[in-house]
């Protein structure tokens, strides 16, 4: 399929596929290499923190902008599904809360799901709760993102170790 979607004759056929061959199926930006897949992790943990549909494919046209990793981008957009929003966006939202100033008085009340407060909190101050919400998911994206970076690239390091140096001859 990847030869297929490469051959010339696919290309000429216009200029959105030759784009789309030129771009998505570059070889560079799909074998593992240290420092893209590493970027590529950080831009994935960023963007699964930021409440958006579509994150996989935000990924991949950041990863194509940026010539990182593809496949490590889009994996790691998949830490987030609708499944694992509660676990994920809550306490990013209360940290949010946190960090904005919010009244502790309604954090208790959201600690204890009291779903009728949350409500008539939500009806008087919904911008103040999505800018909450924004700041805590954005803070968590960035240092998700940065141990990201951190961790994959300590990972090629430990695996570089092991292996006998290569002599130029």
């Amino acid at each position: 399929m990847y030869r297929l979607l490469r051959h010339p004759r696919y290309r000429r056929a216009s200029r959105v596929h030759d784009w789309v061959a030129r771009h998505v199926f570059d070889r560079t930006l799909w074998q593992p290499d240290e420092r893209r897949v590493a970027a590529g992790v950080a831009a994935g943990l960023f963007l699964c923190m930021v409440p958006i549909p579509l994150q996989m494919f935000a990924g991949a046209a950041v990863a194509i902008r940026f010539r990182w990793n593809i496949p490590s981008t889009v994996l790691a957009c998949w830490v987030t599904s609708p499944v694992t929003w509660p676990v994920t966006y809550l306490p990013a939202w209360l940290l949010g809360l946190h960090l904005t100033g919010t009244d502790p008085a309604v954090m208790q009340d959201l600690s204890a799901f009291d779903l009728g407060a949350l409500v008539s909190y939500a009806s008087g101050h919904s911008w103040s709760l999505v800018v909450a919400g924004l700041a805590g998911c954005l803070t968590v994206g960035a240092t998700l993102a940065v141990l990201g970076y951190v961790i994959t690239r300590s990972v090629y390091f430990v695996r570089r170790i092991g292996q006998p140096r290569r002599v130029a001859t």
